[in-house]
């Protein structure tokens, strides 16, 4: 689930109705993702984390055998690289401990390098890259959009292990404009 902030409050609204996966978006430094992680877990560094139990679902489910390490290892928090402050934070950014993932988002990235819309600028380009090499180079998993097989291939083949390959709204398009294709009306 695509989070509206990385506010942590939402991070545990989202995780204890079941969400396993949750994306922080627009980022900008360690700071913000580490209070996020750590609203994700009951334990986190060898101390108390800051989720809850307070859902009626985590009510009825919280005290099950096993149910709170079973949270804790299976929950991902992932940081979406979208801004230029985050390309500058990300060392530090990828060095969290337990962040899950880390998404690179090249659009909202052209915006903030100041080349909206032009995911093939160089400056964009080099952004990209860095990310995907500290990422791979950090073990943290990495995930990026795929634009067509060739791309998913390449991206695959130098790291990246989540891939988002398209959008209902595209394939709906793709459907609909099917489906509309020489249909005239009588108006």
């Amino acid at each position: 689930m695509r989070l509206p902030s990385t506010d942590p409050a939402l991070v545990r609204k989202a995780l204890d109705p079941g969400v396993r996966n949750v994306f922080l978006p627009r980022v900008e430094g360690p700071e913000e993702v580490r209070a996020a992680v750590k609203s994700a877990r009951f334990e986190y560094g060898g101390e108390p984390g800051d989720r809850g139990l307070g859902s009626p679902r985590a009510r009825r489910w919280g005290l099950a055998d096993g149910y709170i390490a079973t949270e804790d290892a299976e929950a991902l928090v992932g940081a979406t690289i979208e801004t230029e402050a985050a390309v500058a934070n990300l060392d530090d950014i990828l060095a969290v401990p337990e962040l899950g993932f880390v998404f690179v988002g090249p659009f909202d990235l052209s915006v903030s390098l100041g080349h909206p819309g032009e995911i093939g600028h160089p400056e964009v380009r080099e952004a990209v890259e860095t990310v995907r090499s500290k990422a791979v180079a950090a073990d943290v998993p990495l995930g990026g959009l795929g634009f067509d097989a060739d791309d998913v291939d390449e991206k695959a083949a130098n790291g990246y292990q989540l891939l988002n390959l398209g959008s209902t709204t595209g394939a709906l398009k793709g459907a609909v404009t099917g489906w509309l294709d020489g249909y005239e009306t009588d108006r």
